[in-house]
């Protein structure tokens, strides 16, 4: 049979003519008037939906009430105008320029109008097929908290079974409540019928009962049982059509009439509690395609484990996912290997990676060792995500704790794992302390040697050795210009080492040749790289990888932050004008991250936009770069003196800049957790503008290489 769909085509052509009269900004209140003059028939669909929760001006009530009369369409419009009042908050619905107690009276029965006006209401869209006509029709639910009836109080009233049926779904989401509803239709229309009514209708009472509107672009149909089981309905490819283009999440039940085409908008549940957990998320800002997942994942540990990376973070921040990582420390047998590997997935993750390298401390870790090689391997494991975390945290002490704990568990492991400890432990005691020098330290020069006679016996594509001398070229470049031969040398030698096999590898390995060039100067150098380094053409240009910043910083790849921070560092160096681009919709990206390099980020595009028109914006950026700075570790607290200095040079600096200015530099004066005599050309600077004024000419000096 042939559907005649009646939703979206009117009521968009309805906004498209409004919108071509008055701007996409109109009020709601002002289109309905214009369609109630000149297109009743829009109007009239219009009005099948309930009205914003904002209150009318009088005169353009005063003028819809006319037109309606004149139309006909009376009745629709006292229930629109009823539904729009009801949805408002209780406290504002006598700013309403109506009577409510007579527009209840006129369009409600067998109900007193002070209770309808003292319930709280919501709607929610039903999907309903009456023959071969297929359309939305919106209905209203009001809590009665006092009473455990339930009754339809407005015209038509739905049919017996189907009023059961509603009843029934009402009782199973809320048993010590009453609830009142109606339906925004004309008296003379169909009721409503079927057992799809179900589901959304049981949503709705729980959303009601938390306070909760029903989410927007929500659609629901399916059959819900006394014990919370959903069953299949007849017509649900029909009832998808009806819910049109601006669905975007579609529940259903499973069954023999499952949409054929795959659609990332629905999402199949077979019990009610699915569907209220489907609508969390939803209303968590999670698509419906990752639903099932998230379903999965809240049954089964190692599922969390596997997918932790992935999930939403709003999601395992959530009472449930907490349980199960704790469950899992508790069981460090079956789990401590899986939530290593998960840790280490998460370690340039701030927040993510913070729940689990909160689940132990090195004292857990220690008592479990001895049990089994399984186990001892696990935790040392465990200790390096640990480090890894806690270095790109900038969090020293806490990184030095997990390397002091892996030190006394090597003899458990195989030289490869004490290899990666080595190169853990240089990051942890040299790069996050300040404390830049070529000399190497001893145990790690005799490892290298150690590998490198290996590799001259063995040769072939060699994953530690190429980390080794990826570390050597880090060295080089926190050691300054003057290393920047030996740096390239480096970065040679461990391309050869990572060969074929570990070619993405390489990556990085460019990113530390500009890095080097743009200190020394060699600006030129790092352009010619550029293109390489991003995948892009020959004859890209500036523009082009202004533009790939935006690209970077939508990407959920964890490399994606660290180009976009030196793609602007390259841009600022060569003083690049990207008046022509949108740098707002980069400053909205960035404001939403607090963690390193996002600082940098802020920083450079900051100071790239700071001699433009836009210096209101730069100085947000800056502020912004500041607080993560301050929100992150010993490592990440000193970098605060660089949008400082720029906020200094600017003019835009005020006392609480010059204030923090001087708390860091007696922080450093008095810290351990760093090496102070990198800063030494300051720690004498009691003048907070005289020590700005010095960052600002030594920057280079005092932050090289990728921490600028």
């Amino acid at each position: 049979m042939a559907y005649t769909i009646r939703t979206r085509e009117n009521s968009l052509s309805a906004s498209s003519i409004t919108n071509n009269l008055f701007g996409p900004d109109s009020g709601h209140w002002r289109q309905l008037a214009v369609l109630l003059r000149r297109a009743p028939d829009m109007a009239e669909e219009f009005l099948r939906r309930p009205s914003p929760a904002f209150i009318p001006p009088k005169a353009i009530v005063d003028e819809i009430m006319a037109s309606a009369s004149q139309k006909g369409l009376t009745e629709l419009a006292d229930k629109h105008l009823l539904s729009g009042l009801l949805l408002t908050p209780k406290a504002k619905r006598d700013l309403w320029p109506v009577d409510g107690r007579d527009l209840a009276g006129r369009c409600l029965n067998g109900i007193d109008q002070d209770t309808v006006l003292a319930c709280s209401w919501i709607q929610v869209p039903l999907l309903v097929i009456h023959g071969a006509t297929g359309r939305i029709v919106r209905m209203l639910v009001g809590w009665l908290p006092d009473s455990l009836s339930c009754r339809c109080v407005g015209a038509p009233l739905p049919e017996k079974q189907t009023a059961g049926l509603i009843h029934a779904a009402f009782r199973l989401a809320a048993r010590s409540h009453g609830f009142i509803y109606w339906f925004l239709q004309q008296a003379s229309e169909p009721p409503v019928q079927g057992a799809s009514l179900g589901l959304p209708t049981a949503l709705a009472v729980r959303l009601l009962l938390e306070s909760r509107p029903w989410p927007e672009a929500l659609y629901a149909t399916g059959s819900v049982e006394a014990d919370g089981n959903i069953l299949p309905v007849a017509h649900i490819k029909e009832k998808y059509h009806v819910a049109g283009a601006d669905c975007r999440f579609f529940l259903m039940p499973r069954g023999d009439d499952i949409l054929e085409s795959a659609s990332r908008k629905k999402h199949i549940c077979t019990t009610f509690k699915d569907a209220c957990f489907a609508v969390d998320l939803y209303g968590r800002g999670i698509p419906p395609d990752k639903a099932a997942l998230c379903q999965a994942c809240r049954y089964s540990i190692r599922e969390l484990l596997f997918h932790f990376h992935t999930l939403p973070l709003s999601l395992l921040e959530a009472g449930p996912y907490r349980q199960f990582l704790r469950q899992a420390s508790e069981d460090p047998e079956h789990y401590l290997e899986s939530l290593h590997s998960c840790l280490r997935q998460c370690s340039h993750d701030r927040q993510r990676g913070r729940l689990l390298a909160e689940l132990f401390l090195p004292e857990h870790i220690i008592r479990i060792t001895g049990r089994s090689p399984h186990l001892d391997f696990a935790a040392f494991n465990w200790s390096l995500a640990c480090i890894g975390y806690y270095n790109h945290s900038g969090r020293v002490d806490e990184s030095m704790r997990w390397r002091s704990l892996a030190d006394r568990m090597r003899s458990m492991v195989e030289p490869e794992e004490i290899g990666k400890l080595m190169n853990h432990g240089f990051v942890a005691e040299r790069f996050n302390r300040y404390d830049f020098r070529p000399e190497l330290p001893s145990e790690f020069a005799a490892f290298l040697a150690m590998e490198e006679e290996r590799q001259a016996g063995f040769p072939g594509s060699n994953y530690l050795l190429g980390a080794l001398y990826g570390t050597l070229a880090q060295n080089d470049g926190f050691c300054g210009p003057v290393r920047l031969s030996s740096l390239l040398e480096m970065t040679r030698k461990a391309e050869d080492a990572f060969g074929r096999k570990y070619h993405r590898e390489k990556e990085r390995l460019l990113n530390y040749r500009m890095y080097a060039f743009l200190d020394s100067g060699k600006t030129g150098e790092a352009m010619s790289l550029m293109n390489r380094y991003l995948g892009l053409g020959e004859s890209s240009d500036p523009d082009d990888w202004f533009l790939k910043v935006g690209n970077l910083l939508k990407s959920k790849n964890v490399n994606a932050p660290f180009k976009a921070a030196l793609i602007l560092r390259l841009l600022d160096d060569i003083g690049y004008d990207p008046n022509r681009m949108d740098v707002l919709a980069l400053i909205s990206v960035i404001q939403r991250k607090i963690f390193h390099p996002w600082q940098l980020i802020a920083l450079n595009l900051g100071r790239i936009i700071a001699d433009g028109n836009q210096r209101e914006e730069a100085e947000e950026l800056l502020r912004h770069g500041l607080r993560i700075c301050f929100s992150g570790g010993d490592t990440l607290r000193p970098m605060g003196l660089l949008p400082l200095a720029e906020l200094h040079a600017a003019g835009r600096a005020k006392k609480q800049d010059y204030r923090q200015t001087e708390e860091i530099r007696a922080w450093l004066a008095a810290t351990t957790a760093l090496n102070s005599s990198h800063f030494s050309p300051i720690l004498s600077l009691t003048d907070p503008e005289v020590l700005l004024d010095c960052i600002m000419k030594e920057r280079g000096a005092l932050f090289r290489f990728s921490y600028r």
